[in-house]
Protein backbone atom coordinates (compact mmCIF):
# COMPACT_ATOMS: atom_id res chain seq x y z
CA UNK A 1 0.00 0.00 0.00
CA UNK A 2 1.51 3.49 -0.86
CA UNK A 3 0.00 6.41 0.52
CA UNK A 4 2.19 9.85 -1.01
CA UNK A 5 1.06 13.37 0.09
CA UNK A 6 0.89 13.64 -3.46
CA UNK A 7 46.50 -15.78 -15.56
CA UNK A 8 48.83 -17.66 -18.37
CA UNK A 9 48.57 -17.75 -14.34
CA UNK A 10 51.73 -16.13 -12.35
CA UNK A 11 49.29 -15.65 -9.73
CA UNK A 12 49.25 -14.58 -6.25
CA UNK A 13 48.98 -17.48 -3.88
CA UNK A 14 49.10 -16.95 0.18
CA UNK A 15 48.44 -19.21 3.14
CA UNK A 16 46.08 -18.21 5.85
CA UNK A 17 45.85 -20.58 9.12
CA UNK A 18 42.59 -20.65 10.06
CA UNK A 19 41.77 -21.71 13.61
CA UNK A 20 39.05 -23.79 15.17
CA UNK A 21 35.59 -22.82 15.41
CA UNK A 22 32.86 -23.76 18.03
CA UNK A 23 30.65 -26.40 16.79
CA UNK A 24 27.92 -25.11 18.54
CA UNK A 25 26.40 -23.14 15.43
CA UNK A 26 28.47 -24.58 12.47
CA UNK A 27 27.54 -27.56 10.00
CA UNK A 28 30.22 -30.21 9.84
CA UNK A 29 31.35 -32.24 6.22
CA UNK A 30 30.44 -35.73 6.98
CA UNK A 31 33.79 -36.82 5.10
CA UNK A 32 34.95 -34.11 7.78
CA UNK A 33 36.63 -31.92 4.78
CA UNK A 34 37.72 -28.64 4.91
CA UNK A 35 34.28 -26.28 3.95
CA UNK A 36 34.07 -22.48 4.34
CA UNK A 37 30.87 -21.49 6.65
CA UNK A 38 31.13 -17.68 6.49
CA UNK A 39 31.79 -15.98 3.38
CA UNK A 40 33.61 -15.57 1.65
CA UNK A 41 32.50 -11.55 1.87
CA UNK A 42 34.03 -8.78 -0.29
CA UNK A 43 35.00 -5.74 1.75
CA UNK A 44 36.44 -2.32 0.86
CA UNK A 45 36.73 -2.11 -2.67
CA UNK A 46 38.62 0.59 -4.00
CA UNK A 47 40.77 1.39 -7.27
CA UNK A 48 43.65 -0.82 -6.32
CA UNK A 49 42.69 -2.95 -4.51
CA UNK A 50 39.67 -5.06 -2.00
CA UNK A 51 39.94 -7.16 1.59
CA UNK A 52 38.14 -10.57 1.63
CA UNK A 53 36.63 -11.77 4.43
CA UNK A 54 36.10 -16.04 4.91
CA UNK A 55 35.56 -18.62 7.74
CA UNK A 56 37.03 -21.95 7.16
CA UNK A 57 35.90 -25.15 9.55
CA UNK A 58 38.15 -27.44 10.47
CA UNK A 59 41.57 -25.89 11.10
CA UNK A 60 42.99 -25.81 8.11
CA UNK A 61 45.95 -23.51 6.12
CA UNK A 62 44.07 -21.69 3.28
CA UNK A 63 45.09 -20.77 -0.41
CA UNK A 64 44.05 -18.02 -2.03
CA UNK A 65 44.47 -17.34 -5.77
CA UNK A 66 43.91 -14.28 -7.42
CA UNK A 67 44.31 -13.34 -10.81
CA UNK A 68 42.57 -10.65 -13.60
CA UNK A 69 40.34 -11.20 -16.70
CA UNK A 70 41.62 -10.32 -20.24
CA UNK A 71 38.60 -7.08 -20.55
CA UNK A 72 38.78 -8.17 -24.77
CA UNK A 73 37.86 -12.17 -23.31
CA UNK A 74 36.29 -12.20 -19.98
CA UNK A 75 36.30 -15.69 -19.47
CA UNK A 76 39.97 -16.06 -20.08
CA UNK A 77 42.19 -15.34 -16.82
CA UNK A 78 45.57 -13.53 -17.66
CA UNK A 79 48.01 -12.46 -15.72
CA UNK A 80 46.94 -9.18 -12.87
CA UNK A 81 50.40 -7.26 -13.72
CA UNK A 82 51.81 -5.52 -10.16
CA UNK A 83 49.83 -7.70 -8.12
CA UNK A 84 50.35 -7.63 -4.70
CA UNK A 85 48.83 -8.94 -1.48
CA UNK A 86 49.23 -8.10 2.50
CA UNK A 87 47.22 -11.04 4.35
CA UNK A 88 46.10 -10.44 8.42
CA UNK A 89 44.65 -13.58 9.92
CA UNK A 90 41.70 -12.26 12.46
CA UNK A 91 42.05 -14.07 15.81
CA UNK A 92 40.08 -16.86 16.87
CA UNK A 93 36.76 -18.69 15.47
CA UNK A 94 39.00 -19.82 12.21
CA UNK A 95 38.28 -16.49 10.68
CA UNK A 96 40.55 -14.70 8.40
CA UNK A 97 40.88 -11.16 6.58
CA UNK A 98 42.77 -10.80 3.46
CA UNK A 99 43.68 -7.56 1.88
CA UNK A 100 45.03 -7.25 -1.77
CA UNK A 101 46.58 -4.08 -3.50
CA UNK A 102 48.58 -3.32 -6.76
CA UNK A 103 44.96 -3.94 -9.28
CA UNK A 104 44.21 -1.63 -11.92
CA UNK A 105 41.23 0.21 -11.76
CA UNK A 106 37.64 -0.63 -12.81
CA UNK A 107 39.21 -4.46 -13.65
CA UNK A 108 37.74 -7.71 -12.88
CA UNK A 109 39.72 -10.13 -11.12
CA UNK A 110 38.93 -13.73 -10.27
CA UNK A 111 39.60 -15.12 -6.67
CA UNK A 112 39.97 -18.81 -5.75
CA UNK A 113 40.23 -20.53 -2.14
CA UNK A 114 41.58 -23.68 -1.64
CA UNK A 115 42.75 -25.94 1.11
CA UNK A 116 45.17 -28.78 0.76
CA UNK A 117 44.49 -28.61 -3.50
CA UNK A 118 40.42 -28.85 -2.56
CA UNK A 119 38.69 -25.28 -4.36
CA UNK A 120 36.40 -24.10 -1.43
CA UNK A 121 35.16 -21.33 -3.48
CA UNK A 122 35.55 -19.33 -6.96
CA UNK A 123 34.36 -15.98 -7.55
CA UNK A 124 34.71 -12.28 -9.35
CA UNK A 125 35.37 -9.01 -7.82
CA UNK A 126 35.78 -5.86 -9.78
CA UNK A 127 37.66 -3.12 -8.46
CA UNK A 128 36.24 0.29 -8.53
CA UNK A 129 36.56 2.78 -11.63
CA UNK A 130 39.17 5.29 -11.68
CA UNK A 131 36.59 8.49 -11.85
CA UNK A 132 33.15 9.59 -12.45
CA UNK A 133 31.35 6.87 -14.09
CA UNK A 134 27.67 5.42 -13.85
CA UNK A 135 27.07 4.14 -10.39
CA UNK A 136 24.29 1.91 -8.61
CA UNK A 137 24.17 0.86 -5.16
CA UNK A 138 20.87 -0.86 -3.20
CA UNK A 139 20.33 0.44 0.56
CA UNK A 140 18.36 -1.16 3.42
CA UNK A 141 18.64 -1.65 6.83
CA UNK A 142 16.68 -3.79 9.87
CA UNK A 143 16.78 -7.34 8.09
CA UNK A 144 18.65 -9.68 9.86
CA UNK A 145 15.52 -11.91 11.02
CA UNK A 146 16.20 -14.94 8.36
CA UNK A 147 12.23 -14.66 7.67
CA UNK A 148 11.16 -15.35 4.19
CA UNK A 149 10.78 -11.43 3.29
CA UNK A 150 14.37 -10.64 3.50
CA UNK A 151 15.16 -13.74 1.54
CA UNK A 152 12.68 -12.18 -1.32
CA UNK A 153 14.16 -8.86 -1.34
CA UNK A 154 17.39 -10.18 -1.23
CA UNK A 155 16.66 -12.52 -4.54
CA UNK A 156 15.06 -9.09 -5.93
CA UNK A 157 18.21 -7.32 -5.34
CA UNK A 158 20.54 -9.64 -7.00
CA UNK A 159 18.30 -8.87 -10.33
CA UNK A 160 19.92 -5.36 -10.09
CA UNK A 161 23.50 -6.24 -10.13
CA UNK A 162 24.26 -3.08 -7.96
CA UNK A 163 28.10 -2.29 -7.40
CA UNK A 164 27.96 -2.47 -4.03
CA UNK A 165 25.18 -2.56 -0.62
CA UNK A 166 24.54 0.21 1.60
CA UNK A 167 23.29 -1.34 4.84
CA UNK A 168 21.88 1.48 7.55
CA UNK A 169 21.72 -0.85 10.76
CA UNK A 170 20.39 -3.52 12.92
CA UNK A 171 22.03 -6.29 10.34
CA UNK A 172 20.95 -9.88 13.10
CA UNK A 173 18.10 -9.36 15.44
CA UNK A 174 17.42 -9.49 18.02
CA UNK A 175 21.00 -8.89 20.05
CA UNK A 176 23.63 -9.18 17.18
CA UNK A 177 24.84 -12.33 17.96
CA UNK A 178 27.85 -13.97 15.58
CA UNK A 179 25.49 -16.84 15.93
CA UNK A 180 22.72 -15.45 13.75
CA UNK A 181 25.68 -14.26 11.11
CA UNK A 182 25.04 -17.65 8.70
CA UNK A 183 21.31 -17.28 8.44
CA UNK A 184 20.06 -13.82 9.08
CA UNK A 185 22.84 -12.60 7.00
CA UNK A 186 25.34 -14.86 4.84
CA UNK A 187 22.49 -16.57 3.41
CA UNK A 188 20.14 -14.47 1.96
CA UNK A 189 23.18 -12.47 0.55
CA UNK A 190 26.13 -14.70 0.43
CA UNK A 191 25.91 -14.83 -3.76
CA UNK A 192 26.34 -11.22 -3.71
CA UNK A 193 28.67 -10.69 -0.96
CA UNK A 194 31.01 -13.18 -2.59
CA UNK A 195 31.19 -10.13 -5.37
CA UNK A 196 30.20 -6.44 -4.30
CA UNK A 197 31.30 -5.31 -0.94
CA UNK A 198 28.75 -4.27 1.48
CA UNK A 199 28.81 -1.18 3.64
CA UNK A 200 27.33 -0.98 6.97
CA UNK A 201 26.84 1.51 9.75
CA UNK A 202 26.19 0.47 13.67
CA UNK A 203 22.23 0.09 14.82
CA UNK A 204 20.93 -0.20 18.28
CA UNK A 205 20.62 -3.89 18.03
CA UNK A 206 24.58 -3.88 17.52
CA UNK A 207 24.65 -2.52 20.58
CA UNK A 208 22.59 -4.97 22.50
CA UNK A 209 25.59 -7.65 23.44
CA UNK A 210 27.87 -5.27 25.67
CA UNK A 211 31.56 -5.70 24.90
CA UNK A 212 30.81 -7.76 22.12
CA UNK A 213 31.21 -6.29 18.66
CA UNK A 214 30.89 -9.14 16.03
CA UNK A 215 30.37 -6.55 13.09
CA UNK A 216 33.78 -5.57 13.99
CA UNK A 217 34.64 -9.46 13.56
CA UNK A 218 33.39 -9.87 10.11
CA UNK A 219 33.68 -6.57 8.17
CA UNK A 220 36.54 -4.38 6.79
CA UNK A 221 36.01 -0.75 7.14
CA UNK A 222 38.08 2.32 6.16
CA UNK A 223 39.60 3.41 9.49
CA UNK A 224 39.31 7.03 8.79
CA UNK A 225 37.02 8.30 11.45
CA UNK A 226 37.44 10.74 14.46
CA UNK A 227 40.63 10.56 16.00
CA UNK A 228 40.60 9.05 19.15
CA UNK A 229 37.19 7.23 18.60
CA UNK A 230 36.52 2.98 18.21
CA UNK A 231 38.04 2.34 14.40
CA UNK A 232 35.43 1.75 11.71
CA UNK A 233 32.06 3.01 12.99
CA UNK A 234 32.36 6.93 11.28
CA UNK A 235 33.86 6.68 8.36
CA UNK A 236 33.59 7.63 4.64
CA UNK A 237 34.93 6.12 1.34
CA UNK A 238 34.43 7.73 -2.38
CA UNK A 239 33.16 5.16 -5.02
CA UNK A 240 33.06 6.95 -8.46
CA UNK A 241 31.97 10.53 -8.27
CA UNK A 242 30.52 10.20 -4.82
CA UNK A 243 31.67 10.62 -1.32
CA UNK A 244 29.89 8.18 1.29
CA UNK A 245 29.67 8.71 4.92
CA UNK A 246 28.64 6.44 8.09
CA UNK A 247 27.56 8.03 11.13
CA UNK A 248 27.52 5.43 14.49
CA UNK A 249 24.19 7.30 15.93
CA UNK A 250 24.08 5.07 18.82
CA UNK A 251 25.88 8.24 20.84
CA UNK A 252 25.08 10.96 22.92
CA UNK A 253 24.65 14.56 21.59
CA UNK A 254 27.93 15.71 23.57
CA UNK A 255 29.85 13.08 21.17
CA UNK A 256 28.06 14.57 17.87
CA UNK A 257 28.57 18.28 18.54
CA UNK A 258 31.91 17.86 19.55
CA UNK A 259 33.36 14.75 17.96
CA UNK A 260 31.47 13.55 15.02
CA UNK A 261 30.10 17.35 13.66
CA UNK A 262 34.07 18.87 13.36
CA UNK A 263 34.80 15.36 11.72
CA UNK A 264 32.11 15.35 9.26
CA UNK A 265 32.96 18.78 8.41
CA UNK A 266 36.66 18.23 7.19
CA UNK A 267 35.23 15.14 5.26
CA UNK A 268 32.60 17.20 3.48
CA UNK A 269 34.43 20.37 2.68
CA UNK A 270 37.57 17.57 1.16
CA UNK A 271 34.96 15.70 -0.66
CA UNK A 272 34.77 18.96 -3.56
CA UNK A 273 32.17 18.66 -6.24
CA UNK A 274 31.22 14.61 -5.62
CA UNK A 275 27.82 13.54 -4.51
CA UNK A 276 27.76 13.41 -1.02
CA UNK A 277 25.49 10.75 0.97
CA UNK A 278 25.65 9.96 4.27
CA UNK A 279 23.75 7.21 6.19
CA UNK A 280 23.45 6.32 9.56
CA UNK A 281 21.00 4.57 11.44
CA UNK A 282 18.33 6.69 13.46
CA UNK A 283 16.44 9.28 11.18
CA UNK A 284 16.10 12.89 11.44
CA UNK A 285 12.89 13.34 9.44
CA UNK A 286 10.70 10.20 10.38
CA UNK A 287 6.93 9.86 11.44
CA UNK A 288 7.43 6.05 12.39
CA UNK A 289 7.25 4.13 15.99
CA UNK A 290 10.23 6.06 16.91
CA UNK A 291 10.46 9.63 16.86
CA UNK A 292 13.04 11.81 14.98
CA UNK A 293 16.94 12.12 16.66
CA UNK A 294 16.75 15.51 17.80
CA UNK A 295 20.55 15.40 18.74
CA UNK A 296 21.39 14.15 15.30
CA UNK A 297 19.15 17.16 14.04
CA UNK A 298 20.71 19.61 15.89
CA UNK A 299 24.43 18.86 15.46
CA UNK A 300 24.42 16.98 12.33
CA UNK A 301 22.49 18.62 10.06
CA UNK A 302 23.65 22.03 9.71
CA UNK A 303 27.03 20.44 8.98
CA UNK A 304 25.25 18.73 6.31
CA UNK A 305 23.20 21.48 4.47
CA UNK A 306 26.40 23.74 4.90
CA UNK A 307 27.90 21.21 2.60
CA UNK A 308 25.34 20.47 0.50
CA UNK A 309 24.58 17.04 1.34
CA UNK A 310 22.33 15.28 -1.24
CA UNK A 311 20.87 12.24 0.10
CA UNK A 312 20.54 10.63 3.46
CA UNK A 313 19.52 7.02 4.27
CA UNK A 314 19.10 6.31 7.51
CA UNK A 315 16.63 2.73 8.71
CA UNK A 316 15.40 2.33 12.45
CA UNK A 317 11.66 2.80 11.60
CA UNK A 318 10.91 -0.52 9.93
CA UNK A 319 9.01 1.27 6.76
CA UNK A 320 9.99 3.25 3.98
CA UNK A 321 9.90 7.12 3.81
CA UNK A 322 10.98 9.88 1.74
CA UNK A 323 11.14 13.48 2.02
CA UNK A 324 10.54 16.42 -0.19
CA UNK A 325 13.93 18.49 -0.02
CA UNK A 326 14.43 19.70 3.08
CA UNK A 327 16.78 23.36 4.44
CA UNK A 328 16.41 24.95 7.22
CA UNK A 329 13.58 22.16 8.57
CA UNK A 330 11.29 23.44 5.31
CA UNK A 331 10.74 22.33 1.94
CA UNK A 332 12.91 23.52 -0.55
CA UNK A 333 12.92 23.60 -4.50
CA UNK A 334 14.99 20.48 -6.00
CA UNK A 335 18.78 21.30 -6.09
CA UNK A 336 18.99 23.41 -2.53
CA UNK A 337 17.97 20.69 -0.06
CA UNK A 338 18.77 17.36 1.13
CA UNK A 339 16.42 14.60 0.57
CA UNK A 340 16.14 12.33 3.49
CA UNK A 341 15.00 8.26 3.33
CA UNK A 342 13.99 5.50 5.93
CA UNK A 343 14.72 2.47 4.00
CA UNK A 344 14.09 0.60 7.39
CA UNK A 345 11.75 -2.31 5.58
CA UNK A 346 14.78 -4.49 5.05
CA UNK A 347 13.22 -7.53 6.80
CA UNK A 348 11.88 -6.71 10.34
CA UNK A 349 8.35 -6.58 11.02
CA UNK A 350 7.17 -3.93 9.42
CA UNK A 351 5.88 -0.62 11.83
CA UNK A 352 2.91 1.42 10.94
CA UNK A 353 3.15 5.22 10.63
CA UNK A 354 1.91 7.83 13.09
CA UNK A 355 -0.57 9.75 11.28
CA UNK A 356 -1.02 12.82 10.32
CA UNK A 357 2.44 12.42 8.36
CA UNK A 358 4.24 16.46 8.25
CA UNK A 359 4.17 18.25 5.28
CA UNK A 360 8.22 17.70 4.84
CA UNK A 361 7.23 13.81 3.80
CA UNK A 362 6.26 13.34 0.53
CA UNK A 363 5.55 9.32 0.51
CA UNK A 364 5.74 6.58 2.79
CA UNK A 365 4.52 3.12 2.63
CA UNK A 366 4.27 0.93 5.88
CA UNK A 367 2.88 -2.31 4.31
CA UNK A 368 5.43 -3.77 2.58
CA UNK A 369 8.85 -5.26 2.58
CA UNK A 370 11.52 -2.96 0.41
CA UNK A 371 14.65 -1.66 -0.10
CA UNK A 372 16.55 1.73 -1.92
CA UNK A 373 17.87 1.65 -5.75
CA UNK A 374 20.14 4.44 -6.59
CA UNK A 375 21.61 5.26 -9.79
CA UNK A 376 23.79 8.02 -9.82
CA UNK A 377 25.05 10.07 -13.00
CA UNK A 378 26.58 13.25 -13.34
CA UNK A 379 23.86 15.73 -12.66
CA UNK A 380 20.81 13.19 -10.95
CA UNK A 381 20.15 10.64 -8.59
CA UNK A 382 17.55 8.74 -9.92
CA UNK A 383 15.90 6.44 -6.47
CA UNK A 384 13.42 3.91 -6.65
CA UNK A 385 12.04 1.90 -3.95
CA UNK A 386 11.26 -2.04 -4.65
CA UNK A 387 8.78 -3.87 -2.88
CA UNK A 388 9.61 -8.25 -2.06
CA UNK A 389 7.21 -8.49 -5.07
CA UNK A 390 9.42 -6.72 -7.56
CA UNK A 391 6.88 -3.84 -7.83
CA UNK A 392 7.88 -0.13 -7.85
CA UNK A 393 6.81 1.70 -4.83
CA UNK A 394 8.44 4.98 -5.37
CA UNK A 395 10.87 6.81 -8.07
CA UNK A 396 11.95 10.37 -7.35
CA UNK A 397 14.94 12.29 -9.02
CA UNK A 398 17.52 13.75 -6.34
CA UNK A 399 19.31 16.47 -7.78
CA UNK A 400 22.56 18.29 -6.98
CA UNK A 401 23.28 21.16 -4.71
CA UNK A 402 23.28 24.83 -6.37
CA UNK A 403 26.85 26.18 -5.62
CA UNK A 404 25.36 29.15 -4.20
CA UNK A 405 24.13 27.12 -0.75
CA UNK A 406 25.97 29.94 1.50
CA UNK A 407 29.10 27.56 2.47
CA UNK A 408 31.11 28.94 5.04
Amino acid sequence: MIRTRHPRRNAVVVAVAATAIATAWVGWDYRRRPVIVLGPMVQQVTTDGFALFGQVHPDRAVEVTLRGRDPENPSGPVDGPGLSSGWVSAQGGGRFIATFAGMEPGRTYEYEIRCGGQPLARHAVRTAPPGPRALRFVAFGDSGTGGWSQYRLARVMEQYRPDFLLHTGDLIYPRGRIEGFPNKFFRPYGRMLAEIPMYACLGNHEYKLKGVDPVAEAFVFPPNGPAGQPPERNYWFDYADARFVAIDSNNDEWFFRDVAAPWLDEVLRAAGDRWKIVFFHEPVYTQGRYPPAVKLLRTIVPVMERHGVELVLCGHNHMFERTHPIRDGRIAEPGEGTVYVTTGAGGANLAEVRLPMPDTIAVWNDRQHSFTLADLAPDIIVLRQIGESGLLIDEYHVRRWASDRGEK
